[in-house]
């Protein structure tokens, strides 16, 4: 190869070439974003369904849906993990049903949109998971104390 034969193969290069279509990349972001939609609820569900039906029997450092209250006893500890099984479950279901939907309004909307409602509805499910992990919270706390003991509900407590 001569440098002539160099130069007339420089010239002939374009860089552009390499790079894929700027559709196609837009293409892939909101294929991307579709998937990350349906990640949160597939999650939810998934574990809802293991704290409800298989959750371990007696509290533990490794598995189940851990928190304080929870913990002291067997009875709370199945309290918790089928309360937060229930409201996982159902949460994780209804978030697939949002997403579909959601989805389904995507083929209408300008790229940036697609995008822009696609960061919007990841933080809503993250605010929703917090607030979530919160009502099971505050739920235990209400019906145990820290050594795992059932409260007093109202009626017990006004009843003599």
């Amino acid at each position: 190869m001569t440098i002539e034969n160099i130069k007339q193969l420089m010239d002939d290069f374009d860089i552009s070439a390499l790079l894929p279509d700027i559709m196609t990349l837009i293409n892939w972001i909101i294929q991307i974003s579709r998937i990350a939609l349906f990640a949160v609820p597939v999650v939810l569900l998934g574990l809802g369904m293991y704290y409800f039906l298989i959750a371990p029997k007696e509290a533990n450092y490794t598995a189940g849906y851990r928190c304080y209250w929870g913990m002291g006893s067997p009875d709370a500890w199945r309290y918790t993990q089928k309360l937060a099984g229930i409201l996982w479950t159902l949460a994780g279901l209804t978030m697939i049903v949002g997403v579909v939907l959601l989805n389904a309004t995507f083929p209408a909307m300008e790229p940036t949109d697609v995008m822009w409602k696609a960061v919007s509805c990841l933080a809503l499910q993250g605010m929703i998971v917090l607030a979530l992990r919160l009502v099971v919270y505050v739920t235990v706390m209400l019906h145990f104390d820290r050594k795992g003991n059932r409260r007093l509900t109202w009626s017990q407590m006004f009843r003599g």
